[in-house]
């Protein structure tokens, strides 16, 4: 979002193109090479070389984050401010929602109602914030940035 951001202030447009495209065509990827991939990585030396692969991975985005990255004016880092209730009610929602994800049954549905609480306090709390953890503002009526956002979302999650 902070990218995102940035770019459209940088080019003065809502929907950054270009890093609507890296993101979704990065999620596309990741979500047809991964298990092609961690399959034939767990074949081949077992699964615990499933992690070797961040090694590189890691390396690039660093390599390429200090290439490609814009840097702050002057040279000086830009301080936000944290929203630290922002924060704990974003993972209050994750929390309870991985939570019954990973054993769905009918007598955990309060993890869903937990969840659904948290996540209406969390978009009400990040709306009204001068500088929210995740700024939903710039989802509302912005269709590019949506669809890629949903687009990465299912990708991930079915």
């Amino acid at each position: 979002m902070s990218l995102t951001r940035s770019e459209a202030e940088r080019t003065g447009r809502d929907s950054p193109a270009g890093v609507l495209t890296a993101l979704a065509v990065s999620a596309q990827t990741v979500s047809v090479v991964g298990p092609t991939l961690g399959g034939l990585l767990i074949g081949v030396g077992g699964w615990r070389t499933i992690f070797l692969v961040n090694v590189p991975l890691s390396v690039a985005c660093l390599v390429l984050g200090v290439r490609r990255l814009p840097k702050s004016p002057g040279g000086r880092r830009e301080r936000r401010s944290v929203d630290p209730l922002g924060m704990a009610l974003f993972a209050g929602l994750l929390a309870a929602l991985m939570f019954f994800l990973m054993k769905p049954r009918a007598d955990h549905w309060w993890l869903l109602v937990l969840a659904g609480g948290a996540a209406t306090a969390f978009a009400l709390r990040e709306v009204r914030v001068a500088e929210p953890f995740i700024d939903l503002r710039v989802l509302g009526g912005n269709v590019p940035m949506l669809a890629t956002f949903l687009r990465q979302f299912l990708s991930f999650t079915t």
